[in-house]
């Protein structure tokens, strides 16, 4: 294991600050899972979660059910990166989302009340355009979201992705 020479003191209530670099370094971000386990040697070691990550197979098949239904184009996606599609093209998961973007769902107040938003796009450098969002939130976290880039939704289109969101959301508490 590589030392880096930072000490920190655990305060009154059991706490311990992770030093600015190395939560930049692993992309921790205020609310970001941490997983606390103890290894063979009683070494306290912390791992980045991706709570997505463990819904992904669920959210494939909301997907395809959905482009079954529905000609709107969809994406979800955790907090940096596009982890399923819906009537988009295959090659954007796993695509990094703008950095636009990651600051609407790292805002939840922005997004809590699935508001429509104007000119953003969904990757740099490109010209799709995210037109609804919606959080998928563990207990009160944003994990992801579910992003419409469809103009044009109807009353049916906006509760089938209401229903996703909430439907993932339930998936990860």
């Amino acid at each position: 294991m590589k030392n880096t020479g930072m000490i920190r003191r655990v305060d009154e209530l059991g706490r311990i600050v992770i030093p600015k670099e190395i939560r930049s370094t692993f992309g921790l971000k205020t609310g970001s899972p941490l997983d606390i386990s103890v290894n063979q040697n009683g070494a306290i070691v912390l791992n980045t979660k991706n709570m997505m990550n463990s819904i992904k197979d669920k959210a494939d098949e909301l997907c395809d059910t959905l482009a079954t239904l529905t000609n709107i184009s969809m994406a979800i996606v955790d907090k940096d990166r596009v982890v399923s599609v819906c009537n988009l093209s295959n090659k954007s998961i796993d695509m990094h989302i703008s950095k636009e973007l990651m600051d609407y769902i790292d805002k939840f107040d922005i997004i809590k009340n699935n508001q429509m938003i104007q000119n953003v796009n969904l990757f740099n450098g490109d010209s799709t355009i995210c037109t609804y969002v919606l959080p998928i939130l563990s207990q009160t976290i944003c994990i992801g979201a579910v992003i419409c880039t469809s103009e044009n939704m109807t009353d049916f289109d906006k509760l089938a992705l209401k229903f996703i969101a909430t439907y993932l959301s339930k998936q990860v508490e």
